[in-house]
């Protein structure tokens, strides 16, 4: 009877995580063990029986996964280059289990794991089977973990009006340069090399809690290799793709539109500039839209720097050139001509009232001809 209660308890000890083993193979053969001394009976955890029915049998992929507590101890006693493919498929299944909670103890066990990974991949090349399962995917997942935390906690510190907390888009931030340097270390294309979306989370995650600054940190990172290379950046052999999108750049945007930095008007100017030259260079899906325009619009209304009004009826003057009428994706819609004659409103300038009435008489030729009523006033 107290064999059977010892066996009991280390099996429910072990789906705590309270077992510590060399390996994953040796904290599933003690559990056979006691399993095989009293018999599994339906007092173990369902995955008890699975164990004990499996015992000295090769584990195979259908196996109930060990327990998820206490596998980053296990997996860091392990010498690099030694895990097995079934260990490293269970702890990428962990990793995944992890992130769907959004519970920051949990991404962060979601994090050690799958920085062990990415260690055990660099220190077996890119040419080994065994590893294929270690790529950027997993590490994303994680990455889009702490972007949801960073949300979360950009609310929270709204609705307290005090400073976000930083910390969860800086892990995240962290967790990519990890894959980023694990990457050059491997050499060459793989799949653990950070894409345009691994980028775009951590940059997003940055835009939530509002750190514009450390939002385009991370963008300098991946710039030059879309500034030094015609479109697009593929690799055949392993299908990565690296090429920028407006999406990373809108991230940014917004960022600097809702920033009391004295120089964020200017700072997002020159992130549409940026936009502007790559589009020209031949990336189509980063051609700036009437949505990035307006943003950069509303960010100069709101800094109140001399001239900005008249910096955004540039930009407009810059949308009619694009589009040529106001049917295109770059044309300026009423949000444009309203957001630039409020800057003109507010800007205390000699003449900005005649400014303002010429820009008002535009809105209402445009609507005139009839193209569309986008830029009709209302």
């Amino acid at each position: 009877m107290a064999s059977r209660r010892a066996a009991v308890a280390a099996c429910r000890a072990a789906e705590r995580g309270l077992v510590v083993a060399s390996s994953p193979v040796d904290l599933v053969s003690r559990i056979h063990r006691m399993a095989d001394a009293v018999g599994c009976s339906s007092a173990f955890p369902p995955w008890c029986s699975q164990l004990r029915t499996s015992h000295r049998r090769p584990l195979s992929a259908s196996t109930a996964p060990p327990p998820t507590a206490g596998v980053v101890e296990v997996l860091g006693s392990i010498p690099l280059g030694q895990l097995d493919e079934l260990s490293i498929a269970k702890a990428a299944e962990i990793i995944v289990k992890k992130c769907e909670a959004k519970n920051p103890n949990y991404v962060s066990i979601a994090d050690r794991i799958v920085r062990r990974l990415i260690d055990e991949r660099v220190a077996s090349g890119d040419d080994s089977p065994r590893t294929d399962d270690i790529t950027i995917e997993l590490v994303n997942g994680v990455l889009d973990c702490y972007r949801a935390l960073s949300s979360i906690t950009a609310y929270d510190s709204h609705l307290d009006r005090a400073l976000p907390n930083q910390s969860f888009a800086k892990k995240a931030d962290e967790l990519l340069a990890a894959a980023e340097e694990a990457s050059e270390r491997i050499g060459g294309g793989n799949t653990l090399m950070p894409g345009t979306d691994s980028y775009a989370i951590v940059v997003d995650a940055y835009a939530k809690i509002g750190a514009a600054n450390k939002a385009e940190n991370v963008l300098k990172r991946v710039e030059p290799k879309w500034m030094n290379n015609a479109p697009p950046l593929n690799d055949d052999e392993h299908g990565i793709k690296l090429q920028p999108n407006a999406a990373i750049y809108q991230a940014i945007l917004i960022a600097w539109a809702r920033s009391r930095q004295s120089d964020a008007a200017r700072k997002a100017e020159s992130i549409l500039e940026t936009m502007d030259l790559l589009h020209r260079q031949g990336y189509s899906n980063v051609r700036p839209s009437t949505l990035q325009f307006n943003t950069v619009i509303n960010a100069l209304a709101k800094s109140g720097e001399p001239g900005a009004a008249g910096r955004a009826e540039k930009i407009i003057d810059h949308m009619m050139h694009l589009s040529k009428d106001c049917s295109a994706i770059a044309a300026p819609d009423v949000r444009s001509f309203n957001t630039a004659l409020h800057a003109y409103a507010i800007s205390g300038e000699t003449g900005a009232a005649e400014k303002a009435e010429a820009l008002l008489q535009r809105m209402e030729e445009l609507s005139k001809r009839g193209i569309t009523t986008k830029c009709a006033p209302n």
